[in-house]
């Protein structure tokens, strides 16, 4: 679609369309002209956090929310690279070459103090209430210096403060934080001048310090984080005891965690709580996980050998030990209420930009219900998503009984180590009626009646264990992806027989693992006419939704057959994988 037609629709429309585009799509569309540029910025598209570093590599990456997927990616490669295009931002242009398929440009090294600030402001244009994190190598800093100038690099979020090997001073500090100004936190992996001042440091939310050198106890009782990860340090646990006499008088209000390394043994506990009224964990009084999240991942810390005290205003905190780390935790504070379906929960965070309100968990059983009920006046046919692990299941049923958990969209049984059993599974799905379909991470019980899953279009079961070949036969899904089986090649010889005669009718795609090596084709193909790819039949890749993202599937060296209504099908073999794909599209684009 042209942009002039783009433009032609309604603010709300074209918003809506850009939102479904990849970011190297939107960012070719700002180029096309100042009114398309501008309409975007109207447009008011959200964006992740872009992650900027320097160094031995030169590179801007935007991730997906939770950080684990590349959506888009600028590299300035130290190796020239041939220029295949350019680039038109804030009025320049940067020679670039294009990967559409990975979302990434590449850019030669000599434009990257050149190009970052062009690309930043004119990113500044295209998305609503950007912000960046910044890991600059301090070698690089005094040439640095005159990009770092910029105004744009105060809507920082986070910087990382790079190099092992070098040495932070006061002065190159307070020069990128006065530049870069992060509201979130840092992280200083360098090590620190002798005369470092601790105090600039100290407001941070988030702050990790991994050579934290000769601290004074004084200025980690100054402490302002709310999550401080502190490595390389000459605390002693008589500090220690100091620091939580100085908690329990009412101090350090916003600390939630404090994680100190070099206790490679467990500490001396008759020292580190000297004169504090402690006890052992009561599952009455507290959880036995306590979930931390400094960015983006939650950490689990498992706090069943902790040491609990309050402070003089009643605020519960425990002492834990963990191969070499000592955690000081304290549960989240209440800083807010919600009120959802006439009771109110209280929250301990919310953060805007993220879209994330954190509560206690001990609230979970209770405002679970709630909220979702709330959701279901607020929003048009809502649907869930529910993951249990196993091991809950007995404390859940009585929140399972509400009807509001029957708009259930997908089911995920968690849980490696448990074994789910017919009955169990029978109560799960009757409780929750999951329209999609469901995928199974336990084990199943070796009397599992694999009949009463077989009929959801998405399923994915990692181990399927000894199912009969007459149940995979059966099998009614779309699409479904089963792991540590026991059939052999002749098994499914047989069962693409059974789809020949024109049984398995809405099967899309059937992913079978346990094949590391090439399966015997002679068996597995016995009696069925096959060919090769051959390119006017069908393309060479197949295109796979599971709920999503697409998968795209390789079948060149696939082999292809028919049933006896003519549909055609592809077996191919991937590393450990079996594919039989079936082609409603032959040709996708």
């Amino acid at each position: 679609m042209s942009s002039i037609k783009l433009l032609s629709f309604p603010l709300l429309v074209f918003s809506e369309i850009v939102r479904s585009m990849g970011f190297l799509e939107i960012l070719e569309l700002s180029q096309v002209s100042r009114r398309t540029l501008n309409y975007l910025n109207l447009a008011r598209i959200s964006v992740e956090p872009i992650h900027i570093i320097n160094g031995i590599v030169d590179k801007m990456t935007i991730f997906n929310e939770s950080c684990t997927e590349k959506k888009f990616q600028i590299e300035f490669l130290k190796t020239p690279q041939p220029v295949v295009g350019q680039m038109k931002v804030n009025d320049i242009s940067i020679d670039v070459c294009k990967d559409a398929t990975q979302q990434i440009i590449q850019c030669n090294s000599n434009q990257f103090g050149y190009g970052l600030v062009h690309i930043l402001t004119h990113f500044d244009k295209i998305f609503y209430r950007m912000e960046y994190a910044i890991g600059i190598e301090l070698s690089t800093l005094n040439a640095m210096r005159g990009i770092l100038c910029h105004s744009i690099f105060r809507k920082c979020d986070y910087v990382q403060i790079r190099g092992r090997t070098e040495t932070l001073s006061n002065e190159d500090c307070e020069y990128l934080l006065e530049k870069t100004q992060p509201t979130t936190g840092i992280t200083i992996f360098s090590k620190l001048s002798p005369d470092f001042d601790y105090k600039k440091i100290l407001h941070f939310s988030r702050l990790r310090v991994v050579n934290l050198g000769k601290m004074p106890l004084e200025d980690l009782k100054a402490l302002d984080s709310e999550i401080a990860i502190l490595g390389n340090h000459q605390f002693s646990e008589s500090d220690i005891n100091e620091l939580l006499h100085h908690w329990i008088e009412g101090n350090n209000r916003k600390l939630r965690r404090l994680q100190l390394d070099g206790f490679k043994d467990t500490p001396d506990w008759d020292i580190l709580l000297k004169d504090i009224v402690h006890t052992e964990w009561n599952s009455r009084e507290r959880e036995r996980y306590y979930k931390s999240k400094y960015t983006d991942k939650v950490e689990t810390i498992d706090c069943e050998n902790g040491m609990d005290f309050r402070n003089r205003d009643g605020q519960r905190a425990t002492v834990v030990h963990h191969s070499e780390f000592l955690d000081f935790l304290t549960p989240e504070p209440v800083v807010d209420q919600m009120k959802v379906n006439n009771v109110h929960i209280n929250i301990c965070e919310k953060s805007t930009r993220q879209k994330v309100i954190h509560c206690n968990s001990n609230q979970f059983g209770y405002g679970l219900v709630h909220v979702l009920t709330h959701f279901d006046k607020i929003f048009h046919r809502i649907d869930i998503a529910f993951g249990i692990e196993l091991n809950t299941l007995n404390a859940m049923r009585g929140l399972l009984c509400h009807p509001i958990f029957r708009k259930c969209s997908y089911l995920q049984f968690r849980g490696e180590n448990e074994t789910l059993s017919s009955e169990d599974c029978k109560y799960l799905l009757e409780k929750t009626q999951p329209t999609t379909g469901i995928t199974i991470f336990c084990k199943l019980s070796l009397d599992f009646n694999y009949r009463q899953i077989l009929h959801f279009p998405r399923l994915r079961v990692p181990n399927l264990g000894k199912m009969p070949l007459e149940d995979l036969k059966a099998l009614d899904s779309e699409i479904a992806n089963l792991g540590n089986h026991q059939f052999t090649e002749a098994d499914i010889n047989e069962f693409l027989h059974h789809w020949i005669k024109g049984n398995n009718r809405k099967l899309s795609r059937l992913k079978l693992d346990g094949f590391k090596e090439a399966p015997d084709w002679d068996i597995l193909l016995k009696d069925i006419v096959h060919t090769e790819w051959n390119p006017n039949e069908r393309g060479r890749y197949y295109k796979s939704k599971y709920t999503d993202e697409v998968e795209t599937i390789d079948c060149e060296n696939g082999r292809d057959f028919r049933n006896k209504d003519g549909q055609l099908a592809t077996v191919v073999h991937h590393s450990e994988f079996l594919d039989f794909l079936i082609w409603h599209d032959r040709h996708p684009e």
